[in-house]
């Protein structure tokens, strides 16, 4: 029979284990119950935290709205840590603060695209006939933690038209110191010449600035050309037909005439009356003076021949 071996302790036969066995003997930290992580993440705020990143059970966080916004009244602003490390829930408190009224633009307007609250934009424009002077745009902002508008409102300024042009042999009916837009003007012309164009134009706006909206017109004359050369005058012939009777023949003698008249009595003569009638070969001209000469000379030679007849039967008869 032999001898029996001697035995191993059997705390020697778990020393190959002990490697495997010494993580679970060293001391674990005691359980945190009831700790709460960072709180839930505020639109438009920042939470309180004094440095921590853990919160035990019942810790209240409370935010704080960012600048340029403002707590919504009657809205929860805090946060609770519960038991089951979770946070309690929070809904979103904070809203953009409004920036004040911006007022009217005269002869201008005011485009507000969404609202005027911090950080919205608005934008300005003129009425047609006037020029924007200042900034086209301002925004809500954040000034010495009061909102207000970046830019202050600008101006709308009239826009004129310049000086009307003159035109030559013509006027501007009622002329003015200035002229705004869609004021008309109308032109006219001197006595004895006629516009060409058009009469009345107005004050246009074209790229914020006045002009005319169309040339002025004319004013032309009749043209004058060269005067026509006289119309030669013709010859006038004026015929002059007279008719005188002729002499009464008288017989001739010897006897001796004697006539007794007192030397004081003149013999009467009598009258000789000659008509005669001219014709001309141009109605309604006047007598030329050849004419004229020719009359004057028959009517001489007929009063001398009644004259010698008269003288030449006084005689006879005494």
């Amino acid at each position: 029979m032999s001898p029996a071996r001697p035995s191993v302790p059997a705390a020697l036969r778990l020393l190959p284990l002990l490697p495997l066995l010494l993580p679970l003997l060293l001391p674990c930290p005691p359980t945190v119950r009831g700790d709460c992580g960072l709180p839930p993440e505020v639109p438009n705020a920042l939470p309180a935290l004094g440095g921590n990143t853990s919160f035990p059970e019942r810790t209240t966080i409370t935010y704080t709205c960012n600048e340029g916004f403002v707590k919504i009244p009657g809205k929860p602003d805090s946060v609770i840590c519960l038991s089951d490390n979770q946070w309690s829930e929070v809904a979103e408190f904070c809203n953009q603060k409004q920036c004040p009224n911006p007022g009217e633009l005269q002869n201008g307007h005011i485009n507000i695209t969404t609202d005027i609250l911090y950080g919205s934009p608005i934008y300005f424009s003129c009425n047609t006939g006037y020029k924007l002077v200042g900034a086209t745009s301002s925004y809500c902002s954040l000034l010495d933690n009061t909102v207000k508008w970046s830019k202050p409102l600008p101006e709308c300024i009239e826009i004129h038209c310049p000086e009307p042009p003159k035109i030559d042999n013509g006027y501007i009916q009622e002329e003015h110191e200035v002229y705004v837009y869609r004021q008309s003007i109308t032109y006219g012309c001197n006595k004895g010449f006629t516009l060409v164009g058009k009469s009345s134009i107005y004050c246009a706006v074209q790229d914020n600035e006045g002009e005319w909206s169309d040339p002025p017109p004319q004013c032309k004359g009749k043209s004058s050309g060269p005067k026509p050369p006289p119309t030669p005058q013709k010859p006038t012939t004026v015929n002059i037909s007279t008719t005188r009777a002729p002499p009464t023949p008288q017989k001739l003698t010897t006897k001796p005439i004697t006539v007794n008249a007192p030397a004081t009595q003149r013999t009467p003569v009598p009258k000789a009356t000659t008509s005669f009638h001219a014709t001309s070969t141009s109605k309604g001209k006047e007598m030329s003076p050849s004419g004229a000469v020719s009359l004057i000379y028959g009517h001489t030679c007929i009063t001398l021949t009644v004259l010698l007849v008269t003288l030449v039967t006084i005689g006879y008869l005494n």
